[in-house]
């Protein structure tokens, strides 16, 4: 199905002033009779501008965007809009008379769109299980407040879903939800897989041969003190259990470390010495 919106250059819930607009502009470009005219482009512009213009039209023509067409272009799949949705209340008064009571349990399966928008977040919102207030632009150009609290078990697939708080153009459909898909900034210093934190640390290479401690600052600010072994291989990983993440349950991840070494630029002549001694003894 061809989108008319994309070919006029214009959003799905433009006004009409607006609409009009950007079809004059556009037919006075691509008219046949210009000298750099395009008939071809002339007659999908007005195509789209015919169907947009007439509410009915417009309103079919969304319908079918959303739910799909089984037979084709557009108008081929519905009757008419009001077939659909407006006449929804006599189905209704249908399935009252012959099942006693209650509604079709097709009004609620045609509903409004969803609207899906992306929140970035850090790892210290999802941590503290912070809450955000945003604004969301809906397709008639009203907004919606909305304080949206971040689950303390976030992670980067996670998609917060409001039911409801969707689309709701439609009066005669049920309103569609408002999915909060959830993006996770990349951290300076950790990065997170599951309920689990992530480091890689650079260890002097002679602290390494010899052991050594390393002092962590958490995301809660909070120090811990992760102890080296002499002779650590580069590569390797060590574990802070219960330093990472919160989980669902009131639980927590761990912190994985992983060794690097950080090796001396050069060497003094009496560092030189020292090694070479040293390696004349193993």
């Amino acid at each position: 199905m061809k989108n008319f919106y994309q070919i006029l250059g214009v959003p799905e819930n433009v006004e009409d002033a607006d609409l009009k607009k950007a079809y004059k502009k556009l037919a006075i470009k691509y008219h046949p009779d210009k000298q750099h005219g395009n008939e071809e482009k002339f007659k999908e512009i007005s195509e789209a501008y015919d169907v947009l213009k007439d509410k009915k039209k417009r309103q079919q023509y969304d319908l079918e965007r959303q739910f799909g067409n089984q037979r084709g272009g557009f108008g081929q799949n519905f009757g008419s809009f009001e077939e659909v949705v407006l006449n929804m209340d006599g189905i209704n008064d249908i399935f009252q008379q012959h099942f006693g009571g209650g509604t079709s349990p097709f009004s609620n399966r045609i509903r409004n769109k969803d609207i899906k928008i992306t929140m970035n977040v850090t790892l210290e919102d999802i941590y503290f299980n912070k809450s955000k207030d945003i604004v969301v632009r809906m397709p008639n150009g009203s907004t919606k407040s909305l304080n949206v609290s971040i689950p303390v078990n976030a992670d980067y697939d996670t998609i917060i879903r409001y039911r409801g708080l969707g689309d709701n153009r439609y009066s005669n459909m049920n309103p569609g939800d408002l999915l909060i898909a959830l993006n996770i900034v990349p951290h300076p210093e950790f990065q997170k897989e599951g309920s689990n934190l992530f480091k890689t640390i650079d260890i002097n290479v002679f602290d390494v041969m010899i052991g050594t401690s390393y002092t962590i600052q958490h995301l809660d600010d909070v120090k811990s003190t992760l102890k080296i072994p002499s002779m650590t291989a580069p590569g390797t990983k060590l574990r802070l259990r219960g330093k990472g993440m919160p989980k669902k349950n009131g639980t927590f991840g761990d912190m994985i470390v992983t060794i690097d070494y950080d090796m001396p630029k050069k060497l003094t002549d009496v560092q030189k010495k020292m090694l070479e001694d040293v390696k004349n003894l193993c």
